[in-house]
């Protein structure tokens, strides 16, 4: 059974996405650049993993070093887990067999318990995420972690782009700046969002962007 804290926590969290996505549509359909992205995605079955993941950026701009430390951590234990596992898998023949195997199940266990740093009714830790997406290679938040720091959230933006683009739907620079106005109710130079997509390191992170979109497609299933 939860804990009532918990309980509640989600409950306003969940009334809070409803509440966002409220605004998010009004706002919508008042853009013709927002609505006509919005139909393409949805036409291609990727509105529910956008809107994810247009929710988490929103809230994220609101609890960005909330956000760092979340990934900060989840990147530290998933360093810890692969460490034990490497140990554990290359000295099964050691006497200290045992010793290894535990320390491997008890770095997984604290990696699926850490939360998850996004605010997410459906998703609270880790293991909520592994769980929706088991097949897909969470191990590339690692180098997620890295752009946080470099771009801010800017780097979600480059991934709805890359994510979109991979399923067949290509996004301007200017429809992006759309849906960012439709998930903050700020407003966002196309311009900026072009300058942002030509940086290097994002042509360079772009398998890793299409990558973690897909744990998103899978999980808005």
């Amino acid at each position: 059974m939860k804990e009532p804290r918990e309980g509640a926590q989600k409950e306003l969290l969940t009334r809070r996405l409803r509440e966002w996505e409220r605004q998010f549509w009004a706002r919508c359909v008042k853009g013709r650049a927002a609505t006509r992205a919005l139909k393409r995605l949805e036409q291609a079955g990727l509105g529910g993993a956008c809107r994810r993941l247009l929710w988490e950026y929103s809230e994220g701009q609101a609890y960005f070093a909330e956000v760092q430390r979340g990934m900060a951590l989840i990147v530290r234990n998933l360093r810890a887990f692969d460490r034990a596992e490497r140990v554990w898998k290359g000295k099964s023949d050691d006497p200290r067999a045992p010793l290894f195997r535990q320390r491997f199940e008890d770095a997984a266990r604290v990696l699926m318990q850490t939360p998850w740093p996004f605010h997410n009714p459906a998703v609270r830790t880790f293991g909520d995420q592994y769980r929706l997406t088991p097949s897909a290679d969470l191990f590339k938040l690692r180098k997620i972690r890295a752009m946080v720091g470099r771009s801010k959230l800017g780097y979600m933006l480059a991934m709805l782009r890359a994510g979109a683009g991979a399923h067949g739907v290509r996004l301007s620079g200017n429809e992006l700046a759309a849906l960012v106005y439709c998930a903050t109710g700020q407003e966002l130079y196309g311009t900026a969002v072009r300058r942002m997509i030509r940086e290097p390191w994002i042509a360079a992170a772009e398998s890793d962007f299409r990558a973690v979109f897909e744990t998103y497609l899978a999980s808005a299933e």
